[in-house]
This record gives structure tokens, C-alpha cells and sequence, in this order.
């Protein structure tokens, strides 16, 4: 399918011309500086990885508790015994 138009890069590609890229950088206000942009880009992506480690947190707790609300289930039936119950030694 060599008829098809080639895809347009994309934003912040190789492709950008270097003068572009040192506009950008240089407008901030501090010299090291990161554009507007990547900043909120790279803060975007710290939400997210935060958000996915939150995400794993919270599904292995909700596995746990899964597990023993099976546990006490099963006691309450009488199907099964409470690993964390003491004996009674009376």
C-alpha cells in the first residue's frame, strides 16, 4: 500500500526541528527548565505509575481479605476451622 500518505510525526518526535525544540526550552523562565508541556507530561506520568502501584496495593488487600471472609465463612458453616482461633483449653 505504498499509495497511503505518510503518518505526520508525532508531538516531541526526532523530527522536530532543533530550532523549535530550543524555543520551547529556552522560554521558560528558569535556563534548566522544563517546557510547560513535558512538565505536565512527566507529572501525568508519576500520577499514573503512583496510581497503578496504588491500584496493585489495593487488589492484593482485597485478595487477603477475600481469602479470610472464606475462612470465617466456612467456621460459621462449620465447614472449616479458623486458623487464627486460640484452643479452647478448658
Amino acid at each position: 500500500m505504498s499509495s497511503d500518505p505518510p503518518n505526520p510525526p508525532a508531538s516531541g518526535s526526532l523530527d522536530t526541528p532543533a530550532d523549535t525544540v530550543m524555543e520551547s526550552s529556552t522560554s521558560s523562565s528558569g535556563e534548566n527548565a522544563l517546557p510547560a508541556d513535558i512538565k505536565q507530561q512527566v507529572e501525568q506520568e508519576q500520577a499514573l505509575a503512583d496510581a497503578q502501584k496504588r491500584l496493585k496495593e489495593l487488589e492484593a488487600d482485597n485478595e487477603r481479605l477475600q481469602r479470610e471472609k472464606k475462612e470465617v465463612e466456612e467456621a460459621r458453616d462449620g465447614s472449616g476451622k479458623l486458623p487464627h482461633l486460640p484452643r479452647n483449653l478448658s
